[in-house]
């Protein structure tokens, strides 16, 4: 092999195998272990793009009354490729205030082998992944499952919701699926050409796309199309995902949408800060959209 492309071929491994390990170290497929209280089932279901997505169905006590149900997408990701489920521990939170969560799978889950040196394997990863439209099919099978299969919950009152690029992926939804009614992002990539630039550089051989995808997908390439209620949470400790473009989102989100609730804390890193306050922060603020829409009946 040219020396030249021998080198190129060698970072390209390196970075590949560094966006893997990442997302390997923070997903738990497991399934999960239900409080008691709470009901749930594993189904799966047809895309729009003819995959399959499972899904998680949690469930609180039923009340006889309609509930709001968040639906989340499985964090850990480069954005780049799907994931199987995981990420329980922030699922149950919003169970315990009351909301149905319905956790759903993103189609081209990387390869689960962190040594996995197979580019073609990663490439078809990321084009099933894109042919989701990034999570957006899979975010609208789980949808269409709630409205045909959930009678509990009210179709009026679907919220997504997610971390790190999780999060990424309920903006994107936010944008892309009108019967999603309020949108909650933790500590979320918003410019993905901008905080990737040196992996998108090094990817551009095995995934010719990924500067167009990256872009097309980005949050705040569809940000005037995001017109529901949103809360973004950041951490000023957070060193996975700048802060400071959180807050640059938020500032271009506001000039176009009214309904837009920022919280930042001092410290906390990307995930301790999630869980321990943007989470209890963010059911607050989702109550309150919650009993809007619900008096609005």
């Amino acid at each position: 092999m040219n020396p030249i492309r021998l080198i190129r071929h060698s970072l390209l491994i390196a970075v590949l195998l560094v966006l893997l390990t990442a997302a390997l170290a923070l997903g738990d497929t497991s399934s999960p272990v239900l409080e008691p209280g709470m009901h749930g089932l594993i189904v799966q279901t047809k895309t729009a793009v003819h995959s399959t997505v499972t899904l998680w169905v949690i469930l609180p006590e039923d009340t006889g009354k309609k509930i709001g149900c968040v639906i989340i997408a499985p964090a850990g990701t480069p954005e780049i490729w799907g994931s199987e489920l995981g990420n329980t521990e922030e699922y149950y939170p919003y169970v315990r205030a009351g909301f149905a969560v319905v956790a759903y799978s993103l189609d081209g889950p990387a390869p689960d082998d962190r040594n996995s040196q197979d580019l073609a394997t990663m490439a078809a990863s990321h084009a099933a992944f894109a042919r989701a439209g990034a999570g957006v099919a899979d975010a609208g099978a789980a949808i269409d499952y709630i409205v045909h299969h959930v009678p509990q919950v009210d179709p009026k009152r679907i919220y997504s919701a997610g971390h790190s690029s999780a999060g990424t992926v309920a903006l994107l939804v936010a944008a892309k699926d009108r019967r999603i009614r309020g949108c909650l992002a933790y500590c979320p990539p918003t410019d993905l050409m901008a905080e990737h630039a040196d992996e998108i550089s090094a990817l551009q051989d095995v995934m010719p796309d990924i500067s167009v995808f990256c872009t097309k997908n980005s949050p705040s390439t569809n940000v005037k199309r995001i017109t529901c209620p949103v809360f973004l949470f950041t951490s000023l400790a957070d060193t996975v995902v700048s802060p400071g473009y959180v807050y640059r989102f938020d500032k271009i989100l506001k000039r176009t949408n009214s309904r837009v609730t920022f919280a930042c804390v001092r410290d906390g890193g990307h995930y301790e800060a999630m869980i321990n306050d943007g989470v209890p922060r963010g059911i607050e603020w989702l109550k309150i959209v919650d009993a809007k829409l619900k008096s609005q009946k």
